[in-house]
């Protein structure tokens, strides 16, 4: 029997997987598990997180994708049940997918192969993962609701508005942090308008952002992509940017990751 048709049970069941895949979290909110991937052929590690009172309801939630998992679900579960408590934001379920490794992250994140990147173009496959593997496992086995974000840092951030353009069907919300536009020559800037004709937008919302002291081509490629949207984000795509003063790289994501969530939940 596949992975996609077993229905969590109760708690039990979490640990049982959660012992199957890796080790027990103190929190019975949490599970831990991995996926097999026929858009990958390969197996993927997912954490989940769930609201405080899912066990106890039976209400749906919006879900929340985070990339890059092995860091972010860590960093931004407290994040995000600090703006919960806050009611800034309502409850939400929130995913996060592993990378296998640094060689798969840029294989999965890269929407065209550049030679001097080996095995970089892999980005259609990863957001067929997505689409066909992740989202259907997430809505068969938990209480979801159609509305769904992306969130991403960097490559993540290059992927998420990928996708977010690309398949906005998919998804009703992107948050793009210090995202790699520079990649193959500014692809997304070259690629934008044609996204922005091409699919259908309805009441979407796309989050950029960016640190004034971030990698100057970072910034090149952001100053390039802005007026791209200004100029034909079509009616019914909401999007906003941000440019942090002072900060960089490494620390963008503190500031916009929550900034992000606050302004799509902010109707």
């Amino acid at each position: 029997m596949s992975l996609r048709r077993l229905w969590p049970i109760g708690l039990i069941l979490m640990m049982i997987v959660l012992g199957a895949t890796g080790p027990a979290t103190a929190d019975a909110n949490q599970a831990r598990m991995a996926i097999d991937s026929q858009a990958l052929e390969e197996t993927r590690t997912l954490d989940i997180h769930l609201p405080r009172d899912y066990g106890e309801s039976q209400n749906r939630y919006p879900v929340l994708y985070l990339l890059d998992g092995e860091w972010s679900f860590e960093k931004f579960v407290p994040m995000v049940e600090s703006l919960i408590e806050e009611d800034r934001i309502p409850d939400l379920i929130i995913v996060s997918v592993e990378n296998l490794n640094e060689h798969t992250r840029l294989r999965d994140f890269t929407p065209s192969a550049v030679a001097k990147f080996p095995g970089s173009g892999g980005a259609d496959a990863f957001l067929r993962f997505i689409q066909t593997d992740l989202i259907p496992y997430v809505d068969d086995n938990y209480r979801t609701t159609p509305v769904r974000l992306i969130c991403g840092h960097s490559l993540a951030g290059l992927m998420s508005a990928y996708t977010f353009l690309k398949l906005p069907d998919l998804f009703s919300g992107s948050i793009a942090s210090s995202p790699s536009f520079s990649w193959d020559n500014q692809l997304m800037v070259r690629t934008l308008e044609a996204h922005l004709q091409q699919s259908s937008f309805q009441d979407n919302f796309l989050y950029l952002a960016i640190g004034s002291e971030d990698f100057p081509t970072y910034l090149e490629a952001m100053n390039m992509f802005i007026p791209v949207i200004e100029a034909g984000a079509p009616e019914g795509l909401r999007w906003r940017y941000q440019l942090y003063q002072n900060e960089n790289h490494e620390t963008v994501h503190n500031f916009s990751f929550p900034d992000g969530l606050r302004h799509f939940f902010e109707k």
